[in-house]
């Protein structure tokens, strides 16, 4: 008993800290609160928060490098910093940072005053996103692909659709690489969700890796695993590995 209390122990010392990025605790704190402290939507008659007239999204204005700082943090540190907030909660912020749409944090990766080292370390928290936030969150659902389980069945869903950071940034081999490495990462998590998103991801963007007979193998070895019975999630497979989702 005593060396499992030791193992998280070590496990919560290990998060990344706002230090550690050189941001401050109060920003971060503050991201936090800004992004998944909110109303959701019935809250506010069906409209989500970044809608309403009285959205206070200019109260809170990052640099573009504050954000992947800020971003990096959200992803290593989800699964406790964001557990007191409700799917729906969690949803709607993911859903800030991931559209353009919505504000400018989806597009601070790209922007001309972030390093590559700073983007790269963002892209190496992302896989901790789906780890240890969506997917657990999403484990039991079973949706038909393409109808989202509310607001984080949405952000999961459609992420690699709407998120404009790599298309911005797919002639830049640091990038294909990095997110290689995430869908094949993605499709190994035991979430269907989750691996839907990786399949939806590797339909729109697969072109731009570079990577066609790895992308085929990878596709072809998630197939194999696949339960027979799943013959959505298999036809769905083929689809993405041709380039021909939606």
């Amino acid at each position: 008993m005593a060396s499992n209390k030791k193992s998280k122990k070590n496990q919560t010392q290990t998060l990344l800290l706002p230090a550690d990025l050189g941001i401050s605790d109060s920003l971060y704190a503050t991201c936090v609160t800004f992004l998944f402290d909110r109303p959701e939507k019935d809250e506010l008659n069906g409209e989500a928060w970044y809608w309403s007239l009285d959205a206070d999204e200019h109260e809170f204005n990052p640099s573009p490098i504050e954000w992947v700082k800020l971003q990096t943090l959200i992803f290593a540190r989800c699964g406790e910093d964001l557990k007191r907030f409700s799917d729906e909660q969690v949803g709607l912020g993911l859903n800030y940072l991931m559209s353009n749409a919505v504000g400018d944090a989806s597009c601070a990766a790209a922007d001309p005053s972030v390093s590559i080292d700073d983007a790269m370390r963002m892209m190496e928290h992302f896989p901790t996103l789906w780890r240890a936030c969506i997917g657990p969150r999403l484990a039991g659902v079973h949706n038909r692909i393409g109808y989202g389980n509310g607001e984080l069945g949405y952000v999961c869903y459609m992420w690699f659709d709407v998120w404009p950071t790599f298309y911005q940034n797919r002639n830049k081999p640091e990038w294909r690489d990095a997110m290689w490495r995430l869908f094949v990462e993605l499709l190994s998590m035991p979430c269907r969700e989750v691996q839907v998103s990786a399949l939806h991801g590797l339909g729109h963007e697969g072109r731009y890796l570079g990577r066609k007979k790895d992308i085929d193998q990878l596709i072809y070895t998630f197939v194999a695993s696949v339960a027979s019975t799943d013959e959505a999630l298999i036809d769905y497979a083929e689809a993405a590995r041709q380039g021909m989702v939606q």
